[in-house]
């Protein structure tokens, strides 16, 4: 059993308490700086949280339709993911996001190329970087990216010494009762497809949030959530072989011994 559930209400719990009061692009919140969830992922393990139902599909297709440079809001729909539609054209339907178009193009760099040639072929180099942050035109995004920066770390597994990949994902901010629980099943499913690519295990997932916070709106389904508490167990996955970053697709993805406390309904701020 890992310590990310009871750490995350601790956190929830911390914000709602000590947290300063915001006015924010889309309401007001309670927010603390510089917040962090570590996920141990190794014999596959995957982060969800148990003390609510975690709908982690539409993350699944969330990822998959960003590793294939989205332009529109149907390119999330194929894959099952509706959070978009709010930032598209409403004619349309067009977007402009960073979010996969700039890990493959940022100024005719191809980093995702470049950071997996580079875990194979020198894998202790300390530059495992991808950006998704680019300070020109970030205004004409549909929204700027919150998670932004992906950085791997190649190590060996201290008991039976295969090769093991750890990534640590930074966002700008984070809505830690909507966003957060997301963020850990995009982060896991990235980790997990990279180290697949690689031929490693996956390792250690970090999480840190420079501004995490909790919108007033949630604050009371918050506190209900905190009391409930959580489910003492960890889900598991399966991922079918990858042989290249656009050939994830959700069913390949598995989760299973997925146990929770049940329903907690958020409403989505955008």
């Amino acid at each position: 059993m890992q310590i990310y559930n009871q750490k995350y209400l601790n956190i929830a719990e911390d914000i709602l308490r000590y947290g300063r009061q915001k006015e924010g692009r889309n309401g007001y919140t309670r927010s603390l700086p510089f917040k962090e969830l570590e996920f141990d992922m190794r014999n596959h393990y995957f982060p969800l949280l148990t003390s609510r139902k975690i709908h982690y599909e539409g993350v699944l297709g969330e990822y998959a339709a960003i590793i294939r440079q989205p332009k529109n809001v149907k390119d999330f729909q194929k894959w099952g993911c509706n959070y978009w539609n709010e930032f598209g054209d409403p004619d349309t339907g067009e977007l402009r996001l960073s979010y996969g178009n700039s890990w493959y193009n940022f100024n005719g760099v191809n980093q995702v190329r470049n950071v997996l040639n580079n875990l194979r072929s020198n894998p202790y180099d300390r530059r495992h970087v991808i950006s998704a942050w680019n300070p020109e035109g970030m205004e004409d995004l549909s929204l700027p990216p919150c998670h932004f920066l992906y950085q791997f770390y190649i190590d060996e597994d201290k008991y039976d010494k295969e090769k093991t990949l750890s990534m640590l994902m930074y966002s700008r901010s984070g809505d830690w009762m909507v966003g957060i629980p997301s963020d850990m099943v995009f982060g896991a499913t990235m980790l997990a497809c990279w180290s697949n690519l690689i031929g490693a295990k996956s390792g250690t997932l970090k999480l840190m949030v420079a501004d995490a916070h909790i919108y007033s709106d949630h604050f009371s389904t918050a506190w209900s959530q905190i009391e409930n508490g959580y489910v003492h167990y960890d889900a598991n996955y399966h991922l079918q072989p990858q042989f290249s970053t656009e050939d994830f697709e959700p069913k390949h993805m598995e989760i299973y011994n997925y146990e929770h406390k049940g329903n907690i309904k958020y409403e989505l701020k955008t």
